[in-house]
Formats: C-alpha cells, structure tokens, sequence
C-alpha cells in the first residue's frame, strides 16, 4: 500500500515502544498462520481518538505461510517485512472495524492495516 493509502485506511496512527508479544499458530488447508498481540507503549497518536501518550494498547496482526511444496498461489495479506520486534520504537498504521484481521474481524480491536502497516522508526532499539 503507497503512503497515501496507508494515511486514508488507517483509522488511527501510532507510535510506540512494542512490549511483549504473543502468537497463535495454526493452520488452515495449505496456509500456516501466525496471530499476533503485541503490547504497544503509546508515544504519540498522529491520528485517531481514544489511546493518549502513555498508555498501553494491543495491536492484532498476522502473517501466513505457503506449506504445500507446490507453486505458491497468487495471494497477499498479512505483515511480512515488519514483523515487530520487543524493544522496536514503531509506527501502526490501524485499522478500526474493517476487517484486516485473518478472521475478518470488525470489532473494535486494534488491526493493524494490511499489508504493510507497521513502519520502523529510526533508533528502533
């Protein structure tokens, strides 16, 4: 997704410090899936109501796997080149209500918006 587009899907712009980190795998035909929560240390909010300086909030994100040992099929979603690490300083690009989650998820939940919607920030750990 181009700057722009990252900018008008995103609900909500955070940065923060990642704390903690939990996954889920599983797998679902041929894909392997990982569902993360990270624990996200708010440093400022570029856009978007409810979480201020200081607070901590749980951002939702996942990636998946091509498992079978043929082609890859045409596919995209999910966060593969910025996986978040603890102790990274990192901009989050949220979706709110639209569904980014491998579910589809609509609640109020922190998603981040795929499929590029974690950014580094300089002096990330």
């Amino acid at each position: 997704m181009t700057p722009e587009g990252r900018q008008a899907r995103a609900t909500h712009i955070l940065t923060g410090k990642v704390g903690l980190i939990y996954e889920r795998h599983r797998q679902h035909g041929n894909w392997k899936y990982v569902q993360y929560v990270a624990e996200v240390t708010v440093e400022a909010v570029e856009k978007g109501e409810g979480p201020n300086r200081g607070d901590l909030v749980y951002v939702r994100y996942w990636t998946r796997a091509w498992t079978d040992p043929s082609r890859l099929p045409p596919s995209g979603g999910g966060q593969y080149h910025n996986v978040p690490r603890e102790g990274e300083r990192l901009r989050f690009y949220i979706a709110v209500g639209k569904g980014e989650g491998v579910r589809g998820t609509t609640d109020k939940g922190y998603e981040v918006a795929n499929p590029n919607g974690i950014e580094r920030l300089p002096s990330s750990r």
